[in-house]
């Protein structure tokens, strides 16, 4: 009797780690890049590395910042996530000021000024290996709706 009580805990394990990799797999995000000369590519995970300084060092270290979720931008006096999943498209206007133009999913559009990323910038995975790219030289981002990529295959 105690057996059947460890296999079935032992399947209950297993069913919750198969649900656990299933709803990572179906929240991954993909967004199309397109760079200065009009080069695209699809980026799979994209995040985008941020440092941050410690100042209460008298050296410079560096913290890990990373963002998976969107992008940050500057709203008054605050910060803004743009994630993913509500946005389809950002077109990069002004770069030395870092202006971009946000399409939402329903369509509004609005003007932001993004907060600089490190100089690792966005980087995700591609088909042939690691992508990075710095973000003076994006052009636009697209963000690939899964259900559409789904029903097309």
């Amino acid at each position: 009797m105690n057996m059947s009580k460890n296999k079935g805990f032992s399947i209950f394990k297993y069913m919750f780690l198969l649900l656990c990799v299933g709803v990572t797999s179906i929240f991954a995000q993909s967004i199309v890049i397109t760079d200065r000369i009009g080069n695209s590519k699809t980026i799979e995970n994209p995040k985008i590395y941020y440092s941050s300084k410690n100042p209460s060092s008298m050296q410079m270290f560096y913290t890990p910042d990373v963002e998976s979720n969107g992008l940050r931008v500057k709203m008054g006096l605050g910060t803004l996530l743009l994630e993913w999943n509500k946005i389809s498209s950002i077109d990069f206007l002004e770069i030395e000021n870092q202006i971009i133009n946000v399409t939402s999913k329903t369509g509004k559009k609005e003007i932001f000024t993004y907060i600089i990323p490190s100089s690792d910038g966005l980087q995700g995975n591609m088909e042939l290996g690691d992508f990075s790219i710095e973000f003076k030289n994006i052009k636009s981002i697209e963000i690939v709706n899964k259900e559409k990529t789904k029903k097309g295959k």
